[in-house]
Protein backbone atom coordinates (compact mmCIF):
# COMPACT_ATOMS: atom_id res chain seq x y z
CA UNK A 1 0.00 0.00 0.00
CA UNK A 2 3.14 2.52 0.21
CA UNK A 3 4.16 2.02 -3.11
CA UNK A 4 0.34 3.04 -3.90
CA UNK A 5 0.39 5.91 -1.90
CA UNK A 6 3.72 7.14 -2.89
CA UNK A 7 3.12 6.71 -6.63
CA UNK A 8 -0.19 8.61 -6.25
CA UNK A 9 1.73 11.39 -4.30
CA UNK A 10 3.97 11.38 -6.94
CA UNK A 11 0.78 11.67 -9.68
CA UNK A 12 -0.24 14.48 -7.64
CA UNK A 13 2.78 16.37 -7.46
CA UNK A 14 3.64 16.04 -11.21
CA UNK A 15 -0.05 17.22 -12.25
CA UNK A 16 0.18 20.54 -10.30
CA UNK A 17 3.86 21.23 -11.64
CA UNK A 18 2.65 20.33 -15.56
CA UNK A 19 0.12 22.92 -14.60
CA UNK A 20 1.97 25.88 -13.52
CA UNK A 21 4.51 25.48 -16.81
CA UNK A 22 1.82 24.94 -19.40
CA UNK A 23 -0.18 28.06 -17.65
CA UNK A 24 2.75 30.05 -18.48
CA UNK A 25 3.02 29.02 -22.11
CA UNK A 26 -0.39 29.52 -22.87
CA UNK A 27 -0.98 25.26 -23.19
CA UNK A 28 -4.58 23.87 -21.63
CA UNK A 29 -3.61 21.82 -18.90
CA UNK A 30 -5.49 18.82 -19.59
CA UNK A 31 -2.80 18.16 -22.32
CA UNK A 32 -0.18 17.58 -19.57
CA UNK A 33 -2.37 15.48 -17.68
CA UNK A 34 -3.22 13.31 -20.96
CA UNK A 35 0.63 12.69 -20.85
CA UNK A 36 0.99 11.76 -17.18
CA UNK A 37 -1.81 9.20 -18.10
CA UNK A 38 0.34 7.84 -20.98
CA UNK A 39 3.51 8.05 -19.29
CA UNK A 40 2.00 6.53 -15.78
CA UNK A 41 1.22 3.24 -18.20
CA UNK A 42 4.21 3.60 -19.79
CA UNK A 43 5.46 2.89 -16.26
CA UNK A 44 3.16 0.72 -15.46
CA UNK A 45 4.41 -1.78 -18.15
CA UNK A 46 7.69 -1.80 -17.45
CA UNK A 47 8.43 -1.85 -14.26
CA UNK A 48 6.51 -4.55 -11.56
CA UNK A 49 7.29 -1.84 -8.66
CA UNK A 50 3.64 -0.64 -8.17
CA UNK A 51 1.20 -2.99 -7.84
CA UNK A 52 -2.61 -3.20 -9.22
CA UNK A 53 -4.02 -1.03 -6.33
CA UNK A 54 -2.20 2.15 -7.44
CA UNK A 55 -4.59 1.58 -10.99
CA UNK A 56 -7.45 1.13 -8.96
CA UNK A 57 -6.72 4.05 -6.72
CA UNK A 58 -6.51 6.39 -9.68
CA UNK A 59 -9.51 4.91 -11.61
CA UNK A 60 -11.32 5.70 -8.02
CA UNK A 61 -10.12 9.47 -8.06
CA UNK A 62 -10.81 9.35 -12.07
CA UNK A 63 -14.35 8.98 -10.97
CA UNK A 64 -14.71 12.13 -8.79
CA UNK A 65 -12.53 13.79 -11.27
CA UNK A 66 -15.32 13.61 -14.15
CA UNK A 67 -18.11 14.32 -11.43
CA UNK A 68 -16.39 17.53 -10.28
CA UNK A 69 -15.58 18.51 -13.51
CA UNK A 70 -19.04 18.00 -14.86
CA UNK A 71 -20.78 19.56 -11.34
CA UNK A 72 -18.36 22.70 -12.30
CA UNK A 73 -19.66 22.78 -16.01
CA UNK A 74 -23.30 22.51 -14.80
CA UNK A 75 -22.35 25.60 -12.03
CA UNK A 76 -20.68 28.08 -14.15
CA UNK A 77 -23.45 27.98 -16.50
CA UNK A 78 -26.00 30.94 -16.51
CA UNK A 79 -29.25 29.53 -17.08
CA UNK A 80 -31.31 32.65 -17.70
CA UNK A 81 -28.46 34.15 -19.70
CA UNK A 82 -28.99 31.13 -21.86
CA UNK A 83 -32.79 31.49 -22.02
CA UNK A 84 -32.13 35.42 -22.86
CA UNK A 85 -30.31 34.51 -26.11
CA UNK A 86 -31.68 31.53 -27.14
CA UNK A 87 -32.95 32.88 -30.37
CA UNK A 88 -29.52 33.94 -31.76
CA UNK A 89 -27.74 30.88 -30.53
CA UNK A 90 -29.88 28.22 -31.29
CA UNK A 91 -29.73 27.90 -35.50
CA UNK A 92 -25.97 28.02 -34.81
CA UNK A 93 -26.20 25.59 -31.85
CA UNK A 94 -28.09 23.35 -34.05
CA UNK A 95 -26.30 23.63 -37.41
CA UNK A 96 -22.97 22.49 -35.48
CA UNK A 97 -24.02 19.79 -33.59
CA UNK A 98 -25.76 17.85 -36.99
CA UNK A 99 -23.01 19.32 -39.18
CA UNK A 100 -20.19 17.95 -36.25
CA UNK A 101 -22.15 14.36 -35.72
CA UNK A 102 -22.43 13.33 -39.30
CA UNK A 103 -18.80 14.31 -40.24
CA UNK A 104 -17.53 12.20 -37.20
CA UNK A 105 -19.67 9.18 -38.46
CA UNK A 106 -19.03 9.46 -41.96
CA UNK A 107 -15.01 9.56 -40.75
CA UNK A 108 -15.38 6.79 -38.40
CA UNK A 109 -17.71 4.34 -40.63
CA UNK A 110 -17.12 5.35 -44.42
CA UNK A 111 -13.40 6.22 -44.39
CA UNK A 112 -12.12 4.25 -41.44
CA UNK A 113 -14.17 1.48 -41.85
CA UNK A 114 -15.14 1.44 -38.43
CA UNK A 115 -18.67 -0.32 -36.79
CA UNK A 116 -21.72 1.41 -36.49
CA UNK A 117 -21.76 1.63 -32.32
CA UNK A 118 -17.53 2.53 -32.79
CA UNK A 119 -18.69 5.34 -35.58
CA UNK A 120 -21.83 6.66 -33.30
CA UNK A 121 -19.49 6.86 -30.37
CA UNK A 122 -17.41 9.29 -32.41
CA UNK A 123 -20.11 11.20 -33.72
CA UNK A 124 -21.70 11.34 -30.21
CA UNK A 125 -17.59 12.08 -29.36
CA UNK A 126 -17.05 15.05 -31.62
CA UNK A 127 -20.49 16.87 -30.77
CA UNK A 128 -19.54 18.90 -27.65
CA UNK A 129 -16.88 21.64 -27.65
CA UNK A 130 -14.76 22.73 -24.52
CA UNK A 131 -16.01 25.69 -22.45
CA UNK A 132 -13.32 25.60 -20.23
CA UNK A 133 -10.65 25.90 -23.24
CA UNK A 134 -12.13 28.59 -25.14
CA UNK A 135 -13.15 30.58 -22.32
CA UNK A 136 -9.77 30.68 -20.81
CA UNK A 137 -8.41 32.76 -24.22
CA UNK A 138 -11.70 34.92 -24.18
CA UNK A 139 -11.35 35.63 -20.48
CA UNK A 140 -7.73 36.33 -20.79
CA UNK A 141 -8.22 38.69 -23.91
CA UNK A 142 -11.01 40.80 -21.96
CA UNK A 143 -13.83 39.85 -24.50
CA UNK A 144 -15.78 37.18 -22.97
CA UNK A 145 -18.90 39.64 -21.28
CA UNK A 146 -18.73 41.30 -24.69
CA UNK A 147 -22.21 39.98 -26.91
CA UNK A 148 -20.28 38.38 -28.81
CA UNK A 149 -18.05 36.30 -25.89
CA UNK A 150 -21.86 35.58 -24.12
CA UNK A 151 -22.72 34.42 -27.65
CA UNK A 152 -19.80 32.01 -27.60
CA UNK A 153 -20.87 30.88 -23.92
CA UNK A 154 -24.32 30.09 -25.00
CA UNK A 155 -23.94 28.01 -28.17
CA UNK A 156 -20.87 26.16 -26.35
CA UNK A 157 -23.73 26.00 -22.95
CA UNK A 158 -26.24 24.06 -25.24
CA UNK A 159 -23.48 22.00 -27.12
CA UNK A 160 -22.87 20.99 -23.30
CA UNK A 161 -26.10 20.12 -22.63
CA UNK A 162 -26.57 18.66 -26.07
CA UNK A 163 -23.60 16.10 -24.85
CA UNK A 164 -24.44 15.27 -21.87
CA UNK A 165 -28.24 14.63 -23.26
CA UNK A 166 -26.47 12.14 -25.62
CA UNK A 167 -24.11 10.26 -23.64
CA UNK A 168 -27.00 9.27 -21.52
CA UNK A 169 -29.01 7.91 -24.34
CA UNK A 170 -25.66 5.99 -25.74
CA UNK A 171 -25.12 4.64 -22.92
CA UNK A 172 -28.64 3.03 -22.00
CA UNK A 173 -28.78 2.05 -25.70
CA UNK A 174 -25.74 -0.36 -25.46
CA UNK A 175 -26.40 -1.76 -22.29
CA UNK A 176 -29.79 -2.86 -23.64
CA UNK A 177 -28.37 -4.02 -26.84
CA UNK A 178 -28.68 -7.99 -27.70
CA UNK A 179 -25.93 -9.83 -28.34
CA UNK A 180 -25.08 -10.19 -31.89
CA UNK A 181 -27.89 -7.68 -33.34
CA UNK A 182 -27.02 -4.57 -35.05
CA UNK A 183 -28.96 -1.47 -33.63
CA UNK A 184 -32.95 -3.11 -33.71
CA UNK A 185 -34.92 -0.21 -34.04
CA UNK A 186 -37.43 -1.62 -31.08
CA UNK A 187 -34.87 -1.70 -28.68
CA UNK A 188 -33.41 1.91 -29.88
CA UNK A 189 -36.67 3.29 -29.45
CA UNK A 190 -37.44 2.13 -26.01
CA UNK A 191 -34.28 2.44 -24.28
CA UNK A 192 -34.06 5.89 -25.48
CA UNK A 193 -37.67 6.53 -24.24
CA UNK A 194 -37.31 5.16 -21.01
CA UNK A 195 -34.17 7.22 -20.59
CA UNK A 196 -35.38 10.29 -21.69
CA UNK A 197 -38.74 9.51 -18.85
CA UNK A 198 -36.06 8.70 -16.20
CA UNK A 199 -33.77 12.21 -17.67
CA UNK A 200 -36.89 14.28 -16.76
CA UNK A 201 -37.61 12.86 -13.76
CA UNK A 202 -34.36 13.37 -12.75
CA UNK A 203 -34.25 16.99 -14.07
CA UNK A 204 -37.96 18.03 -12.37
CA UNK A 205 -36.14 16.92 -9.19
CA UNK A 206 -33.39 18.77 -9.56
CA UNK A 207 -35.53 21.72 -10.27
CA UNK A 208 -37.69 21.08 -7.27
CA UNK A 209 -34.27 20.77 -4.97
CA UNK A 210 -33.07 24.01 -6.55
CA UNK A 211 -36.46 26.18 -5.75
CA UNK A 212 -37.38 24.83 -2.34
CA UNK A 213 -34.43 22.83 -0.75
CA UNK A 214 -31.21 24.50 -2.02
CA UNK A 215 -31.29 27.73 -0.91
CA UNK A 216 -32.16 27.29 2.97
CA UNK A 217 -29.76 24.38 3.04
CA UNK A 218 -27.00 26.33 1.92
CA UNK A 219 -27.95 29.43 4.38
CA UNK A 220 -27.89 27.09 7.28
CA UNK A 221 -24.90 25.82 6.49
CA UNK A 222 -23.56 29.43 6.52
CA UNK A 223 -24.97 29.94 9.67
CA UNK A 224 -24.00 26.88 11.82
CA UNK A 225 -20.59 25.74 10.18
CA UNK A 226 -17.20 27.01 9.65
CA UNK A 227 -16.35 29.55 6.30
CA UNK A 228 -15.66 26.23 4.30
CA UNK A 229 -18.70 24.48 4.94
CA UNK A 230 -20.87 26.00 2.48
CA UNK A 231 -18.14 24.79 -0.38
CA UNK A 232 -17.98 21.36 1.01
CA UNK A 233 -21.92 21.36 1.07
CA UNK A 234 -22.39 22.05 -2.53
CA UNK A 235 -19.33 19.53 -3.17
CA UNK A 236 -20.82 16.86 -1.67
CA UNK A 237 -24.26 17.43 -2.82
CA UNK A 238 -22.43 16.94 -6.24
CA UNK A 239 -21.02 13.50 -5.70
CA UNK A 240 -24.71 12.32 -3.99
CA UNK A 241 -26.76 13.56 -7.12
CA UNK A 242 -23.88 11.98 -9.38
CA UNK A 243 -24.13 8.69 -7.24
CA UNK A 244 -28.18 8.87 -7.53
CA UNK A 245 -28.12 9.56 -11.16
CA UNK A 246 -25.21 6.24 -11.95
CA UNK A 247 -28.07 4.47 -9.75
CA UNK A 248 -30.85 5.60 -11.81
CA UNK A 249 -29.47 4.33 -15.08
CA UNK A 250 -27.97 7.68 -16.25
CA UNK A 251 -24.20 8.19 -16.12
CA UNK A 252 -22.39 10.22 -12.80
CA UNK A 253 -21.79 12.92 -15.62
CA UNK A 254 -25.16 13.48 -15.69
CA UNK A 255 -26.08 14.04 -12.49
CA UNK A 256 -23.45 15.98 -11.58
CA UNK A 257 -23.89 18.59 -14.80
CA UNK A 258 -27.59 19.03 -13.79
CA UNK A 259 -26.44 19.09 -9.76
CA UNK A 260 -24.55 22.00 -10.70
CA UNK A 261 -27.36 23.59 -12.97
CA UNK A 262 -29.51 23.54 -9.51
CA UNK A 263 -27.04 25.51 -7.60
CA UNK A 264 -26.17 28.15 -10.68
CA UNK A 265 -28.80 30.21 -9.79
CA UNK A 266 -27.84 30.56 -6.17
CA UNK A 267 -25.40 33.83 -6.06
CA UNK A 268 -24.77 32.71 -2.53
CA UNK A 269 -23.89 29.17 -3.89
CA UNK A 270 -21.59 30.35 -6.70
CA UNK A 271 -19.94 32.89 -4.46
CA UNK A 272 -18.09 29.68 -3.13
CA UNK A 273 -17.42 28.80 -6.19
CA UNK A 274 -13.74 29.80 -5.79
CA UNK A 275 -13.22 27.88 -2.74
CA UNK A 276 -14.60 25.11 -4.69
CA UNK A 277 -11.72 25.26 -7.02
CA UNK A 278 -9.46 23.62 -4.57
CA UNK A 279 -11.49 20.19 -5.01
CA UNK A 280 -11.62 21.28 -9.19
CA UNK A 281 -7.67 21.33 -8.74
CA UNK A 282 -6.99 17.95 -6.72
CA UNK A 283 -9.66 16.02 -8.37
CA UNK A 284 -10.17 17.09 -12.23
CA UNK A 285 -6.71 15.86 -13.26
CA UNK A 286 -7.10 12.08 -12.18
CA UNK A 287 -10.18 12.19 -14.76
CA UNK A 288 -7.62 13.07 -17.78
CA UNK A 289 -4.96 11.12 -16.29
CA UNK A 290 -7.12 8.28 -16.12
CA UNK A 291 -7.90 8.60 -19.75
CA UNK A 292 -3.93 8.91 -20.42
CA UNK A 293 -3.67 5.96 -18.45
CA UNK A 294 -5.83 3.87 -20.59
CA UNK A 295 -4.48 4.51 -23.99
CA UNK A 296 -1.97 1.72 -24.85
CA UNK A 297 1.74 2.35 -26.18
CA UNK A 298 0.80 0.25 -29.27
CA UNK A 299 -3.12 1.63 -30.17
CA UNK A 300 -1.42 5.24 -29.71
CA UNK A 301 0.84 4.33 -32.63
CA UNK A 302 -1.51 2.92 -34.93
CA UNK A 303 -4.29 5.82 -34.09
CA UNK A 304 -2.27 8.49 -35.74
CA UNK A 305 -3.70 8.04 -39.31
CA UNK A 306 -7.17 7.65 -37.77
CA UNK A 307 -6.23 10.37 -35.65
CA UNK A 308 -5.56 13.05 -38.39
CA UNK A 309 -8.62 11.31 -40.16
CA UNK A 310 -10.87 12.36 -37.24
CA UNK A 311 -9.06 15.42 -36.35
CA UNK A 312 -10.39 16.51 -40.17
CA UNK A 313 -13.65 15.96 -39.37
CA UNK A 314 -13.73 17.77 -35.89
CA UNK A 315 -11.86 21.33 -37.57
CA UNK A 316 -14.62 20.97 -40.68
CA UNK A 317 -17.86 20.19 -38.40
CA UNK A 318 -17.44 23.06 -36.00
CA UNK A 319 -15.83 25.75 -38.37
CA UNK A 320 -18.40 24.90 -40.94
CA UNK A 321 -21.25 24.09 -38.67
CA UNK A 322 -20.79 27.32 -36.56
CA UNK A 323 -18.98 29.81 -39.48
CA UNK A 324 -22.56 29.64 -42.16
CA UNK A 325 -25.20 29.88 -39.76
CA UNK A 326 -23.14 32.36 -37.81
CA UNK A 327 -23.57 34.91 -40.66
CA UNK A 328 -27.51 35.21 -40.34
CA UNK A 329 -27.11 35.97 -36.91
CA UNK A 330 -23.71 38.23 -36.58
CA UNK A 331 -20.95 39.69 -38.31
CA UNK A 332 -18.68 37.82 -40.50
CA UNK A 333 -15.45 38.73 -37.73
CA UNK A 334 -17.87 37.50 -35.39
CA UNK A 335 -18.75 34.37 -37.07
CA UNK A 336 -15.15 33.33 -37.47
CA UNK A 337 -14.45 33.80 -34.00
CA UNK A 338 -16.95 31.85 -32.80
CA UNK A 339 -16.15 28.46 -35.26
CA UNK A 340 -12.78 28.83 -33.99
CA UNK A 341 -13.73 29.07 -30.64
CA UNK A 342 -16.11 26.21 -31.12
CA UNK A 343 -12.88 23.62 -32.45
CA UNK A 344 -11.64 22.13 -29.31
CA UNK A 345 -12.78 19.18 -27.97
CA UNK A 346 -12.23 17.64 -24.22
CA UNK A 347 -14.48 16.89 -21.52
CA UNK A 348 -17.33 15.43 -23.43
CA UNK A 349 -15.41 13.80 -26.32
CA UNK A 350 -13.14 12.49 -23.64
CA UNK A 351 -15.98 10.81 -21.44
CA UNK A 352 -18.05 9.27 -24.34
CA UNK A 353 -14.78 7.53 -25.50
CA UNK A 354 -13.06 6.33 -22.14
CA UNK A 355 -16.36 5.49 -20.48
CA UNK A 356 -17.40 3.01 -23.75
CA UNK A 357 -13.79 2.04 -24.25
CA UNK A 358 -13.91 1.05 -20.39
CA UNK A 359 -17.37 -1.28 -20.88
CA UNK A 360 -15.24 -2.91 -23.86
CA UNK A 361 -17.93 -1.15 -26.58
CA UNK A 362 -14.84 0.30 -28.56
CA UNK A 363 -11.19 -0.54 -29.13
CA UNK A 364 -8.83 1.36 -27.53
CA UNK A 365 -7.10 2.27 -30.77
CA UNK A 366 -10.84 4.73 -31.42
CA UNK A 367 -9.83 5.67 -27.70
CA UNK A 368 -6.51 6.49 -28.65
CA UNK A 369 -7.50 8.73 -31.42
CA UNK A 370 -10.34 10.67 -29.82
CA UNK A 371 -7.55 11.40 -27.35
CA UNK A 372 -5.39 12.56 -30.20
CA UNK A 373 -8.40 14.64 -31.33
CA UNK A 374 -8.79 16.96 -28.16
CA UNK A 375 -4.67 17.38 -27.24
CA UNK A 376 -4.35 18.69 -31.01
CA UNK A 377 -7.69 21.03 -30.81
CA UNK A 378 -6.84 22.18 -27.16
CA UNK A 379 -3.38 22.85 -28.45
CA UNK A 380 -4.08 24.58 -31.58
CA UNK A 381 -7.66 26.67 -31.64
CA UNK A 382 -6.71 28.35 -28.56
CA UNK A 383 -3.36 29.75 -30.14
CA UNK A 384 -5.19 30.57 -33.34
CA UNK A 385 -8.51 32.40 -31.18
CA UNK A 386 -5.93 34.22 -29.22
CA UNK A 387 -4.13 35.93 -32.39
CA UNK A 388 -7.90 36.39 -34.14
CA UNK A 389 -8.90 38.14 -30.80
CA UNK A 390 -5.71 40.35 -30.79
CA UNK A 391 -6.44 41.60 -34.21
CA UNK A 392 -10.04 42.25 -33.48
CA UNK A 393 -9.18 44.12 -30.54
CA UNK A 394 -6.58 46.40 -32.69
Amino acid sequence: MGQELVFVGAVILVAIASKGALTRVGVPPLVGYLAVGFVARLFFDQTPVVGPGAVEALEALGLVGVTVLLFRVGLKSNVGALLAQLRRATPIWLANIVVSAFLGYAAAAWILGWDTVTSIVVAIALTATSVGVATAVWTRAGRLETPEGELFIDVAELDDITGVVAVAALLSVLVDLPEGEQWPLDVVASSIGAVMLVLAGFVAAMYAFAHWAEGPTTRLFERVGEPRHPMLLVAATGLVFAGAAEMLGLSVAVGAFFAGLAYSRDPVAVQHERDFEVLYDLFVPFFFIQVGLQVTPGAFADAIVPGLVLLAAAIVGKVAGTFVPGLFVTSGATAGLLAVSMIPRAEIALLVSQQTEAMGYIPNQTLSAVTFVSAVTCLGAPWLLNRLLRRREA
